[in-house]
């Protein structure tokens, strides 16, 4: 029988950060909570590509870095509108 070694991939606990440029991936509940809105409103953002997430399985999380370009634009939006 072959010797069996660990997978070299570990998985990625909650609040772990990642690679640069993604920071941590947080549930689509938490960005809820974040922007003071629904999940099914975040969900929304997802699906009209507002909001980029990243699959983990069939489950979205939604990198800190993206999240913050999303509340940049929007409050660079609002300025140009005043």
């Amino acid at each position: 029988m072959p010797h069996l070694t660990p997978h070299p991939l570990t998985p990625i606990t909650p609040g772990q950060r990642t690679s640069p440029g993604i920071g941590r991936l947080l549930p689509p509940e938490d960005v809820a909570r974040r922007l003071s809105v629904s999940r099914s409103m975040v969900y929304k953002l997802i699906r009209t590509g507002e909001l980029s997430a990243v699959y983990i399985g069939r489950l979205p999380r939604i990198g800190e870095d993206e999240l913050a370009r999303y509340v940049e634009g929007h409050r660079a939006t609002r300025e140009v509108g005043l």
